[in-house]
């Protein structure tokens, strides 16, 4: 094999190694705008929901994004009684047990657990926990009520 052929072999094997790493740096980049994009995305929800929900306004109306996975728990302020626990996820109600009974709830831009409100009063803080699409990151707000109505809108924070 002479100089030239040589040099030729290891100038394509130079471009391919370039390639690649040009590829790699490039996707690490896309996935780090979309994971940026998609926080700043969770930020506005929760801003969104925390401005849906007015002061003495129904806690048991509560509206929702639709391509989000959202899990939503009713519970007493530092105890271990929780009251209903759903899981939502892309519009989808996957689960909901309201008082400890497995109950079909339909998602319609949000749940309406107005029905259930009597086995709900029993509790006084909703924690409404939002999931990021594309990272690992979550979003949450509390909201506490008083038998039917919203006593305290809490102030939405994102965390990993």
């Amino acid at each position: 094999m002479d100089s030239n052929t040589a040099m030729t072999w290891r100038m394509a094997v130079l471009k391919w190694s370039g390639g690649i790493l040009l590829f790699f740096v490039l996707s690490m980049s896309g996935m780090a705008i979309l994971m940026f994009w998609d926080g700043y995305q969770l930020e506005r929800e929760l801003q969104r929901l925390a401005a849906s929900f007015t002061a003495n306004g129904s806690p048991f109306t509560i509206p929702l994004p639709a391509d989000r996975i959202v899990l939503l728990t009713s519970h007493k302020t530092n105890s271990n009684v929780i009251c209903a626990a759903i899981h939502i996820k892309q519009g989808v109600v996957r689960s909901a047990q309201i008082g400890g009974i497995k109950q079909a709830v339909v998602f319609h831009q949000g749940v309406d657990l107005n029905q259930a409100a009597e086995a709900l009063t029993v509790c006084n803080q909703w924690r409404i926990t939002l999931m990021a699409n594309w990272s690992f990151l979550k979003g949450e707000i509390t909201i506490n009520y008083a038998g039917t109505q919203i006593t305290e809108i809490g102030v939405p924070r994102l965390w990993d």
